[in-house]
Parts: C-alpha cells; sequence; structure tokens
C-alpha cells in the first residue's frame, strides 16, 4: 500500500498575519469605544446634575431645596439654575426662612457683583433674621466696596441677627471688628444664632487663629452644629492676645489661592464620582 500523504499545516504564515493584525484593530477599536463612553459619560454628567438641581429647587420638599442650594453653592451652578434661585428670591413665595438662607448663600457664592442689588433688597425687606444675617456675608463677598459703604453708613444695629449679619461681613472684609459680636452670640445667642455664628468661626476665625498658631488642636464641632461654650471662651481669649486684624488681612493674601484650589479639588471629587456612579450602577 502507497502512504498517505503528509498533512500540511492549516495556517500559514499568511493567515497568521493576518490574524495579528485583526486582533490589533480589535483591540484599537474596543479601546476607542471604551473613550467615546466615558467622554459621552462625561458631557452627560453636567446635564444630568442640573436637572436634578432644578428638580429639586422646584418641589416641594423643604430640605430637597435647602440640599440642592448648598451643593450649588459650594460647586457653582447652571445659568439657568441660578436664573431659577433668583426668581425663587424675587418672587417671595419661599415660606421657610433655612430655604431662602440657602438660596441667598448661592448668590454670594457666585461671584456676580450684578445680585448685589436683590441681595440688598433681602436685607432690606426680609422678616427673618437668619435671611438678613445671610444677606449681609453674601454682599460682603460679592460686592466688597458696596457692603463696606453700607455698614459705614449704617446706625448702630439693635437686632442681633443684623448684628451677626454685620459681624460675618466684616470678617470677610478682614475687618475683626466683628469678631467680639460672632464669638458673643457662638456662646450665648439662641440655637440658630450659635448654629450660624459657628459657621462664622470655622469660615473666617479659625484660618486667622490656626496661621497665628492659636487654633486649639481639637475643633469639637463641625459646620452646622452648635459650638460647645467653653470652647468659644477658650477662642475668645486667644483672639484677645493677638492684633487679629493683622493676621486675618496677612491671611487674606493667600486665601484667593487656597481656596481655588480646593475648589477645584471638590469639583474633580465631584466629577469622579459622578462618572462612577454612570458607569458602575
Amino acid at each position: 500500500m502507497r502512504s498517505s500523504p503528509p498533512v500540511q499545516p492549516v495556517a500559514t504564515k499568511a493567515r497568521l498575519t493576518r490574524g495579528a493584525r485583526w486582533l490589533l484593530a480589535s483591540s484599537i477599536l474596543g479601546t476607542i469605544l471604551v473613550l467615546a463612553s466615558l467622554i459621552y459619560a462625561w458631557a452627560l454628567v453636567p446635564l444630568a446634575g442640573e436637572r436634578r438641581a432644578r428638580s429639586a429647587l422646584a418641589s416641594a420638599d423643604n430640605d430637597a431645596k435647602q440640599r440642592a442650594a448648598w451643593s450649588i453653592a459650594e460647586n457653582g451652578g447652571s445659568r439657568r439654575v441660578m436664573q431659577q434661585i433668583r426668581t425663587m428670591l424675587r418672587g417671595g413665595g419661599e415660606s421657610d426662612a433655612w430655604v431662602r438662607e440657602s438660596l441667598v448663600h448661592c448668590l454670594g457664592r457666585s461671584g456676580n457683583e450684578g445680585d448685589a442689588d436683590l441681595i440688598r433688597d433681602v436685607l432690606t425687606r426680609d422678616r427673618s433674621g437668619l435671611v438678613r444675617a445671610a444677606a449681609w456675608l453674601s454682599l460682603a463677598r460679592i460686592a466688597p466696596r458696596n457692603c463696606a459703604e453700607l455698614i459705614a453708613t449704617n446706625p448702630p444695629l439693635p437686632d442681633d441677627w443684623d448684628r451677626l449679619g454685620l459681624a460675618q461681613a466684616q470678617l470677610t472684609l478682614n475687618d475683626a471688628r466683628g469678631a467680639p459680636d460672632v464669638l458673643r452670640l457662638a456662646a450665648s445667642g439662641d440655637e440658630d444664632q450659635r448654629v450660624v455664628a459657628g459657621r462664622s468661626i470655622l469660615r473666617s476665625l479659625r484660618p486667622a487663629l490656626d496661621a497665628a498658631g492659636r487654633w486649639p488642636l481639637t475643633t469639637p464641632f463641625e459646620m452646622g452644629e452648635v459650638p460647645p461654650a467653653e470652647f468659644v471662651a477658650a477662642l475668645a481669649a486667644r483672639s484677645a492676645e493677638l492684633d487679629l486684624t493683622h493676621v486675618i488681612t496677612d491671611n487674606a493674601r493667600h486665601e484667593p489661592l487656597a481656596r481655588r484650589v480646593r475648589r477645584n479639588t471638590t469639583k474633580l471629587a465631584n466629577a469622579r464620582a459622578h462618572v462612577a456612579r454612570f458607569l458602575f450602577r
């Protein structure tokens, strides 16, 4: 019998080359698709965030409105969102003072000096001291010269809420004359006043005392909490030992860069969290 011819390999060199090229092309295409998906998701994040913010602000849930407003104050809002906030404040339909306060803070942190007239209107017509105090602070942030002129021409204020708002504005303008009223109301005001004064301590006095090496090693309260009276008394004693105006003024020279770094870091962290939720939900 004759032997069978030897079996030839099926995969020739040319076929192996074509297979390698196909694998490379598939890998490149897959990478492009993944990158395109990430870009698409990144583009959708701001739109989805704007829709959620506008929906929360328009809801009947005051807690949801307040959370949305504080998020916008921290991270910024689109033009349409900010216009919605202005409309809410002008309309006078918001009955909850804490919601109105958070909306005023949105304007104060927007950096838009064009909102100064609206904030001054809130300052003169709102019946809630909580909201007026926020208006003083917001005016100092977006229109410091305007606010300084108003402080200079304003008679002494009898209401503790107005005194607290004025004190916060002064500290924002690097004027340490506001410190005694902030510390007094943080220790002996009503609960809401102590919460707001506590915010001012952490926001304005802590950086100054920290820069001077006079801030205590531990802080027994956070933003939105009532500061312990004995802790406030210790801060008052430490503040009295310093030329606080000089310390605040010197510290303020470096604050714009530090604030920009903090805000950009927060935005990056929030964007990363949004993309992660979109991809892995």
